[in-house]
């Protein structure tokens, strides 16, 4: 698939804003990285991706969105994609619930993640 990360970012942000979710900067990063390891890393390059302390990081994503700090984002920058996979908005939603209720869970399968890669 190899799509643009600024529209990844953007559907994402345009379905927490849709469904009342609060999202931040951080946030995005992480759930963008979580959707790309469910795609087997087809929805973006791998190369894409950072190793930055805080989690994988898509740093044109980072700076598109960082206006606000550490604050939610609350307006979608940029066209969306349209008629992304079921899958996409199912893991999306998952992953929403988990970092609701129990945000660092999110860091340890990412943590999983950058172990495996490392191997």
């Amino acid at each position: 698939m190899n799509l643009d990360s600024i529209e990844i970012a953007n559907s994402i942000l345009d379905y927490c804003i849709k469904k009342n979710y609060k999202i931040s900067n951080l946030a995005l990063q992480k759930f963008i990285f979580i959707l790309n390891v469910k795609s087997n890393f087809t929805l973006l390059d791998r190369e894409e991706f950072e190793e930055w302390k805080i989690c994988p990081v898509i740093s044109k994503v980072y700076y598109h969105y960082c206006y606000n700090g550490g604050l939610d984002i609350e307006e979608v920058l940029g066209n969306k994609l349209e008629n992304l996979p079921n899958w996409f908005y199912k893991t999306l939603d998952e992953r929403i619930k988990i970092h609701n209720s129990r945000p660092y869970e999110l860091n340890v399968i990412i943590e999983k993640e950058r172990i495996k890669n490392e191997s």
